[in-house]
């Protein structure tokens, strides 16, 4: 199955496969496939702001802002949780070899761990850009 790491979230451990990344460290194989994650994540934001934009030259600031963040979501939610549980991956996490199983079973995650883990760490996004936003106000 893989080399099974000893730190977990929720119960879902990172399992490495075998392969081309074996001469990274784990931490820069999970580095680079959040990072892959991530910047599609924010690529389909900017996209959807530019949409926004055009489709709306006369609207406010703020609601591109709003809009971008609620693709951001969406587009999150989408890869992380429901591809995730077809897959049993990310993009970001295939390309360096690297998988999520549940601690338990060894199996793919459930909907459940998933969803937990996905609105703890939008939670915690979140909490962070109104803590920012709130100093530049």
């Amino acid at each position: 199955m893989g080399d099974i790491d000893s730190t977990s979230f929720k119960g879902l451990t990172p399992v490495y496969r075998r392969g081309s990344f074996d001469q990274l460290h784990r931490w820069e194989r999970r580095f680079i496939g959040y990072a892959v994650d991530g910047g599609l994540h924010l690529a389909f934001a900017l996209v959807v702001w530019l949409g926004f934009a055009i489709a709306l030259p006369d609207a406010d600031l703020w609601w591109r802002f709003e809009v971008a963040v609620a693709g951001y979501a969406l587009v999150s939610y989408a890869h992380r949780v429901l591809f995730q549980r077809r897959t049993g991956t990310t993009i970001g996490k295939a390309l360096v070899g690297m998988s999520v199983v549940s601690e338990d079973t060894g199996a793919r995650p459930s909907l459940l761990d998933l969803n937990l883990q996905w609105f703890i760490g939008a939670t915690a996004v979140g909490a962070y850009m109104a803590y920012r936003l709130h100093e530049l106000i």
